[in-house]
């Protein structure tokens, strides 16, 4: 909150008004967070099952076509009058498409054909770190003592993910894979945040897949897409019964709640509460993804592993006492 010199009228004269509006903000933006972390998390299972399937250009192409469809639909019905862009805009939206919509889900497919689900979420959300780290060397944000302890325990916690155990395998090449999709994820959110200033999320969000769209269809191959293959059953190995379904209605999950919805509930997230408190909300989706690929998936983690996991999500949650301000500040 400002100091009483630097307070505007209004709160100087509704002080208790004006932290009520904040609290409030600050409320939906975490609940926006964590609600998008749930349905990327099943989408994230989900997308294991179709990678059967499908390459990881097959299934990017998919998610991006569905999603920018979806998007371009509503925004010519509502937003109409926001799609007028400058060309001062275009770096940031370019980017911010290049990183959340193409680098960013390349890295994540890649690092889940090779790596447990809840392992790779749990590196990708190393992304609040790098986060602190740019705000600091860019930005020239001070960083607390508490938040240099919070990323060392951060990084011992991920110490004891990496170690494999009988029930994961480890795959070197799909780690790197994951770091390099937290680089993405981090660079998403910092480029959202500029774009935002001046569009509405949706406007934000369907700019970054026309770009994403744009790449995925020539790295796809869109011109030999085996579409007989939405047809063919997708087998899921849990512990419910859940029956096998056709690959075209997991995809439909994939795009529209897990895609869509949680995407525009990031975008607002990140706009309420600035990039670097939003990325650290964000980390409970490694918890959600871990419940959800042992009902689906089979996958188990050892003691250890999720001892590590939760030393590292407890470290990132820490990390966000600091940034507990106005989403402005950071």
């Amino acid at each position: 909150m400002p100091t009483p010199e630097s307070a505007t009228p209004l709160q100087q004269i509704l002080p208790s008004a004006v932290d009520s509006l904040y609290s409030r903000a600050s409320a939906f933006g975490v609940s926006f967070m964590v609600i998008a972390a749930l349905l990327h998390s099943l989408g994230s299972v989900f997308s294991k099952m179709v990678l059967l399937t499908f390459s990881v250009p097959q299934l990017a192409l998919m998610r991006a076509s569905l999603t920018l469809l979806t998007l371009l639909i509503v925004a010519l019905i509502y937003f109409r009058r926001s799609l007028n862009l400058t060309w001062r805009e275009l770096p940031a939206l370019l980017g911010y498409g290049l990183a959340a919509m193409v680098i960013s889900p390349l890295m994540f497919y890649s690092a889940i054909e090779r790596v447990s689900v809840g392992i790779v979420l749990i590196i990708e959300y190393t992304a609040p770190i790098l986060i602190i780290i740019w705000l600091r060397i860019i930005r020239g944000v001070k960083i607390q003592p508490a938040v240099l302890g919070g990323m060392l325990a951060c990084i011992a916690g991920l110490a004891l993910v990496a170690m494999p155990s009988d029930g994961v395998m480890l795959d070197g090449i799909g780690m790197l894979f994951g770091f390099g999709a937290a680089m993405a994820l981090a660079g998403g959110y910092l480029l959202s945040e500029r774009a935002l200033k001046q569009r509405p999320a949706i406007i934000v969000s369907l700019l970054g897949y026309v770009a994403g769209t744009l790449v995925w269809i020539f790295l796809a191959q869109a011109w030999q897409f085996p579409l007989h293959l939405l047809l063919q059953p997708v087998g899921i190995a849990n512990t419910i019964g859940i029956p096998s379904v056709a690959a075209f209605w997991l995809i439909l999950i994939i795009a529209g709640p897990c895609t869509v919805i949680s995407g525009l509930m990031v975008l607002q997230g990140i706009k309420l509460l600035g990039p670097a408190r939003a990325s650290v909300v964000s980390m409970v989706e490694p918890v959600f993804s871990a419940a959800i690929a042992w009902v689906l998936l089979s996958e188990y983690l050892s003691t250890l592993q999720i001892v590590g996991g939760v030393l590292a999500l407890l470290s990132l949650i820490y990390l966000e006492g600091p940034w507990r301000q106005r989403a402005s500040s950071a």
